[in-house]
């Protein structure tokens, strides 16, 4: 029996989901200031002692990480993400290219936009929900968005330091018809 378990999971290092999913909920308590600190590190301790940690780690070691590397997916997700924590989609029509970067895990997404020799790129950031981004000479630069529906078309406004940067008819009925494009890859 110790035999096959150990040719089992021979080599079989994986993305230790579950783990990550533990440090990432005691990363999420408290805030950046000496009381959230204070409070991460409680939390890490009773983690220790319980041992919550301990228990997420030997379940990933033998279990999920067995599984991924015998099926090539972890059942507890990042499976579209490699080892550096980064995952892109492309989706094209036409002249018009749509990519995707999730870096750090969805933490951070660049979204790329090329429409014949026209490259605009946006920063989308998981700790500022509802607010784009664009980079400019190291620092990141708020862009505000706007839309107003006229009929059954979206004119979606872009602009930056007040200056109308970019605008766009859009002619999709609802989300749904819109997140079915997407998924489709005929945005």
């Amino acid at each position: 029996m110790f035999g096959f378990i150990t040719i089992s999971t021979a080599n079989c290092f994986g993305k230790f989901a579950l783990t990550r999913k533990i440090y990432q909920f005691n990363d999420s308590i408290g805030g950046k200031n000496l009381v959230g600190r204070f409070l991460k590190t409680i939390v890490m301790y009773v983690f220790y002692i319980l041992p919550v940690y301990g228990i997420g780690m030997f379940i990933d070691a033998v279990i999920l990480n067995l599984i991924e590397f015998w099926t090539g997916n972890n059942l507890l997700g990042f499976n579209e993400y490699d080892e550096n924590g980064m995952y892109v989609k492309t989706m094209s029509k036409g002249s018009q290219t749509l990519k995707l970067v999730y870096l750090d895990y969805g933490k951070k997404m660049e979204m790329h936009i090329k429409n014949g020799n026209k490259d605009s790129k946006y920063i989308f950031l998981q700790n500022k929900p509802n607010q784009i981004f664009q980079e400019n000479n190291g620092k990141l630069e708020e862009v505000k968005m706007s839309s107003k529906r006229i009929g059954s078309k979206v004119l979606i406004k872009m602009a930056k330091d007040g200056k109308l940067q970019s605008s766009k008819v859009v002619d999709y009925k609802d989300y749904n018809d819109l997140n079915y494009s997407y998924n489709k890859g005929t945005f």
